[in-house]
């Protein structure tokens, strides 16, 4: 089995036939990720910076997870394509739902108090 992996890509694993006489020639196809990104914002407008943002997948199960710069920008990065709930609760918990797709950058900005 030969696997590869690159930043930004999703990981991929092939059966390898081996010669003892000849060089074996494999082509892998790595699938670009997808990345979703946006900005947390306190309910009267200010960037809200220490949030953890968390990406969940249609069956529930967390898939990235990031922290909030001073900004209050976040990225959540190697996602396969598909659609997701961006959750943070500094405040109250607030959900977004965003779809994202391989080799695009997709935008889920949260206000709490919306």
């Amino acid at each position: 089995m030969l696997t590869a992996s690159a930043s930004g890509y999703e990981p991929t694993a092939e059966p390898v036939g081996v010669s003892a006489t000849r060089p074996s020639t494999v082509d892998l196809n790595l699938p670009v990720q997808a990345v979703v990104h946006g900005v947390v914002t306190a309910p009267d407008g200010p960037a809200v910076a220490g949030a953890t943002v968390t990406a969940v997948d249609g069956d529930g199960r967390v898939v990235a997870s990031a922290v909030t710069g001073t900004d209050g920008s976040y990225r959540l990065t190697g996602l396969p394509s598909g659609d997701y709930t961006v959750v943070t609760s500094v405040y109250e918990p607030v959900a977004v739902r965003v779809s994202a797709r391989a080799g695009e950058l997709s935008t889920a900005d949260v206000v709490f108090g919306r």
